[in-house]
């Protein structure tokens, strides 16, 4: 026991946070895989940086600045 608490509660901590761990590490080698596959990731990231600045100028055209 540490400070009150049982052993169990300890290893049922550790073990549930590797499992969160794996999972999140399995998350992200799919994520890798995928992006690397036949340029998918930089279609993606391209279609992302057009659509973020399609909202730029959108934005920018609404707002009037004072010296324009």
């Amino acid at each position: 026991m540490r400070q009150g608490i049982p052993t169990s509660y300890w290893l049922f901590r550790w073990a549930w946070s590797a499992l969160h761990a794996a999972i999140l590490v399995a998350l992200l080698a799919a994520f890798l895989i995928w992006a690397l596959t036949d340029q998918q990731g930089a279609k993606a990231l391209s279609g992302w940086f057009n659509w973020i600045e399609q909202l730029r100028r959108l934005l920018s055209s609404l707002i009037p600045y004072p010296w324009s």
